[in-house]
């Protein structure tokens, strides 16, 4: 059952932190009568107030935990104070642009695409259709990304924070990390571990109205092509993620090579203007190396 809409005003801590991921052309009072309104017609695609909260992860469990994963938005983007960054990755998951984007990369007329965590072994009990792209999800269980470890003081308003950006569709729980280099051919190796870490996913995706998936790479790149949310253009949004995997020295990602190499032949709408991202480089540019 979809939750109902709430006009109720954001706590204030949360509302300041959000100041740390808004683009530097977007201000925060530009965004706060946007929160005070109710979220129709976002919660038509369960954009919520915040992230709902796994379930299966008791609150003491959360409250030993300091560390954030990331592996969309938060590598190119993280938007928080931090004390050391690292790379890392999580296993038993896959990385997919199935997740709709009303408040970042689209808008409740026009969604975006942005990529969410799904369980692997969840993946089997969805109807893929022609989707062959997850047909190796076992050798595709891992995840490379970009571990950040929060100051003590900062963690209840960074947490309070991100609970508000990645309200859409999103639930919070908990990952153990481990480190780039493993093992994986030896199933009897020890993984060392780097601890566990706060991670948002899909769950339950085949009952969230955010959810689009499975879909075909050839669909997902032509919405990102034409989407454009608060946050920029939702191309930029893909190509500054291949282009942080890269400089941040990550492996590639097979699907997220295929999708950039996709969406770089879709005709983009009308003026192509600049890129809000890391690399500050032209759109055509992007475009231009990410062509298969």
């Amino acid at each position: 059952m979809k939750p109902r809409s709430s006009n109720k005003l954001l706590p204030i801590a949360v509302l300041a932190g959000l100041s740390w991921i808004l683009p530097e052309n977007l201000h925060l009072a530009q965004v706060l009568p946007l929160m005070a309104r109710p979220s129709q017609p976002e919660g038509d695609y369960d954009c919520w107030q915040t992230a709902r909260i796994d379930p299966n992860i008791a609150p003491e469990e959360f409250s030993r935990v300091r560390t954030i994963f990331g592996y969309g938005s938060l590598i190119f983007r993280p938007g928080f104070p931090y004390k050391r960054m690292y790379p890392a990755s999580v296993t038993g998951f896959i990385r997919r642009f199935w997740q709709r984007s009303c408040d970042h990369r689209g808008t409740p007329e026009n969604p975006g695409r942005v990529v969410a965590l799904l369980r692997a072994d969840s993946i089997g009990k969805l109807d893929l259709g022609e989707v062959e792209v997850v047909g190796e999800v076992a050798k595709d269980d891992i995840v490379f990304g970009m571990a950040y470890e929060v100051d003590e003081a900062d963690w209840p308003s960074v947490i309070e924070a991100l609970d508000v950006r990645e309200r859409h569709g999103y639930t919070r729980t908990l990952a153990k990390l481990s480190p780039l280099k493993r093992d994986v051919d030896n199933a009897e190796a020890v993984d060392p571990g780097l601890g566990t870490a706060v991670v948002y996913f899909a769950h339950e995706p085949e009952n969230s109205a955010a959810y689009t998936g499975p879909e075909v790479i050839e669909t997902t790149a032509a919405v990102i092509a034409n989407a454009k949310g608060p946050s920029g253009p939702n191309d930029a949004y893909l190509f500054s993620l291949v282009d942080a995997l890269e400089s941040h020295g990550l492996p590639p990602d097979r699907y997220l090579t295929s999708l950039s190499a996709a969406g770089a032949e879709v005709p983009p709408p009308g003026h192509v203007g600049r890129v809000i991202a890391t690399t500050f480089e032209s759109r055509e540019v992007l475009r231009e190396r990410y062509k298969a």
